[in-house]
């Protein structure tokens, strides 16, 4: 049940006048029931468990013509059957998940504010244990804030400047991961150059600062004798130039140039290229393919900054059932540690109804990970997820299988998973 109000508010004005706002809320609870026969992720001597998590949760849209809000929020209960230390019942210890999006336009169309704030488990290495479904192995909390001010002028017919200020507060429960705070100064520069084609112009200025900054690595030419990785502060300088161009009504091409300069406190200095190109094109209604080029410099969870080479392509179906291929391939060379990863895969998934209630979806997943360098590893992942599902007036309940395997050059490094489980997801 949607419960949407029409609200005589006060607006963000400076006369303070009521103006209408629209307002929804959406509670929910999702129940998730799961037996799986290697909750560690093990090569052997695996441990089976039967898995229970209760998350109440909550959607929030708020519209008005100076403020827009929308909120998702849930808190995860999760019980164990016979692993209780991994409960997650408590203060301090339920699972949370939320996502805050609030634009605020306190002045006119010239003076902005955007805050979003998310609160989400991720994985702490990129290339570690992992799997479908996996909810205990190389896991942490994390929360992101950002709030960013900013100003648009428009200067000229079809230009616009944009000047800006964000502020990043980086948070992860595990010790291992990298706190940080950053300050981030933009200024960019658009142009509609035709009714098919916008360029733009950008710098930016960044201060990364770790809250366990390390400032005791000794460095020469050769490296850096004590090197924790992600615990550097620097100072990232990048400046760009991007054009889009809507070829036809079915294609569209974007693309960027740019250059970014990396000047470390204690470990010198250090600069890339970054730069990216898309193509998009919707073939029928019905099938639309695509794919994607992008050199980077990133923040990792725990081992500093890297540059990322990433190709990925998709190609995507829906009619009377829908289909989803991806293809990734990546290079990520790290800066503060002596770590390369090469990888590769797909993934396929898709929904196919029977009648208006029930249906199957299925998903299956491959990737080739190879690490060269500090802890160096090579292995194929194989990933799948089947269920059956049922749609009733509240939302959806479904049940189905997961089946994971690694296959690992490392001593101890295969592993095999099952997951059997039944899920409800309702909306009130």
């Amino acid at each position: 049940m949607n419960l949407r109000i029409a609200l005589l508010i006060l607006a963000f004005s400076p006369l303070a006048l009521p103006c209408h706002a629209a307002f929804t809320l959406v509670p929910g609870v999702d129940l998730y029931s799961e037996y799986n026969d290697n909750i560690y992720l093990s090569s052997d001597n695996e441990e089976d468990d039967v898995i229970t998590t209760v998350s109440p949760n909550a959607t929030m849209e708020w519209d008005t013509p100076r403020l827009d809000v929308s909120l998702f929020a849930s808190v995860t209960f999760e019980k164990y059957l016979n692993n209780t230390d991994e409960d997650r019942i408590g203060p301090g210890e339920t699972t949370q998940t939320s996502s805050l999006n609030a634009l605020a336009r306190l002045y006119r169309e010239v003076f902005y504010l955007s805050v979003t704030d998310t609160y989400t488990r991720v994985p702490i290495d990129e290339g570690g244990r992992g799997g479908e479904g996996n909810r205990t192995i190389n896991l942490t909390d994390s929360n992101t804030l950002r709030v960013n001010p900013y100003l648009q002028f428009p200067i000229m017919k079809d230009t616009r400047l944009t000047l800006g200020y964000t502020y990043t507060n980086q948070w992860y429960e595990e010790e291992e991961a990298d706190d940080y705070i950053s300050h981030t100064y933009s200024a960019s520069l658009s142009k509609v150059l035709s009714p098919r084609v916008s360029a733009s112009l950008s710098g930016s200025y960044k201060e990364y600062r770790p809250k366990d900054a390390d400032e005791d690595a000794i460095c020469t030419f050769f490296g850096c004798i004590e090197d924790r990785g992600g615990n550097y502060e620097y100072d990232e300088e990048t400046v760009s130039v991007g054009i889009s161009y809507q070829a036809t009504e079915r294609l569209s091409l974007d693309g960027s140039y740019g250059h970014t300069w990396l000047d470390y406190d204690v470990k010198g200095k250090g600069d890339t290229d970054i730069w990216s190109a898309s193509a998009d094109y919707e073939i029928t209604s019905n099938y639309s393919v695509g794919t994607s080029y992008e050199k980077s410099v990133e923040i990792s969870v725990s081992d500093g900054t890297s540059k990322n080479n990433k190709y990925s392509a998709y190609l995507r179906y829906n009619d009377r059932f829908t289909l989803n291929f991806t293809l990734n391939v990546q290079n990520v060379e790290y800066i503060e540690i002596d770590r390369e990863e090469d990888s590769y895969g797909g993934a396929l998934s898709g929904e196919l109804p029977f009648n208006e209630k029930t249906g199957l979806t299925g998903l299956f997943r491959y990737t080739n990970y190879d690490q060269s360098g500090v802890d160096a590893e090579e292995y194929d992942r194989y990933g799948t997820r089947f269920s059956l599902y049922y749609d009733t007036r509240l939302g959806r309940v479904s049940t189905g299988y997961i089946y994971n395997r690694t296959e690992s050059d490392r001593d101890n490094g295969d592993y095999d998973n099952n997951i059997i489980f039944i899920s409800a997801s309702l909306r009130f």
